[in-house]
């Protein structure tokens, strides 16, 4: 009888610190989620240094554009489906800020539309 009761209760006791991990494990994956989102491109003679930012939707996003090259048109930036168009001064961090809303691909480009990247929204 004693042994029974025993049992029972270390199957308590695992069950939980099994429920109170899970618990504290799902608390912590809403504690890491950045409500930020941040990317840099840098610009040279080859073009974008990164072609392609996967972005979530609804959650904030900071692009930085860093152009580092006389070479190429690409002295503004371009995100038509938001109404974004700055220009790149060289040498000078141009920071853009948005918040993507609807999940798809998007592009960039040049103001030329010679060079293009692509936002895709999840």
């Amino acid at each position: 009888m004693r042994t029974l009761s025993n049992s029972i209760y270390a199957l308590i006791l695992a069950g939980i610190f099994i429920l109170g991990t899970s618990i504290a494990a799902q608390a912590q994956r809403k504690i890491v989620s950045p409500t930020v989102q941040r990317a840099t491109v840098l610009i040279n003679e080859q073009g974008y240094s990164r072609s392609s930012i996967k972005l979530r939707r609804g959650v904030p996003a900071r692009l930085t554009f860093l152009r580092q090259t006389e070479n190429t048109c690409a002295t503004e930036i371009v995100i038509p489906a938001y109404g974004i168009n700055r220009p790149l001064p060289m040498n000078q961090r141009v920071t853009v800020s948005f918040t993507p809303r609807r999940v798809g691909e998007f592009r960039f480009t040049c103001g030329m539309n010679m060079m293009n990247g692509k936002l895709v929204v999840l």
